[in-house]
């Protein structure tokens, strides 16, 4: 199982901060920061109450485990996620050169079972309209 000092990270960097931000907007320090993330030291219960202020999932950095308001906001698959994060990453170009990007993979993709459904759908439904 990961650390506290892994899974903090892993929230840092979910919701795009460096250390020295995440730092700053909860009052602490780069070297706190630092520390917390590689468990030379552990957080207190005031740093984890403004951590839940700038949308941290304390739940997850101290148990391991998401919280309710994360596994409802539908929770991404680690995939995703991990695309998510490359494109928080990327500039600005980078980031319309990967929408671009995924714009034009999906134009390519197999249709999906729901779709070739509607397709057929609507197929049968042209055949009746013109006595076919």
């Amino acid at each position: 199982m990961s650390s506290i000092g892994t899974r903090l990270k892993e929230e840092r960097e979910r919701i795009a901060l460096s250390q020295t931000t995440m730092a700053e907007a909860v009052g602490s320090t780069r070297k706190s920061q630092f520390n917390y993330e590689t468990d030379s030291r552990h957080p207190d219960a005031l740093y984890l109450a403004a951590l839940d202020g700038i949308g941290v999932d304390v739940l997850y950095v101290v148990t391991g485990r998401r919280s309710q308001a994360s596994a409802a906001s539908g929770a991404l698959e680690p995939d995703e996620q991990a695309l998510l994060d490359g494109y928080r990453r990327c500039s600005a170009d980078g980031r319309r050169h990967v929408l671009q990007t995924a714009s034009l993979l999906s134009q390519h993709a197999p249709p999906t079972k729901a779709a070739a459904a509607k397709t057929q759908t609507d197929k049968s439904a042209r055949g009746r309209s013109t006595g076919q």
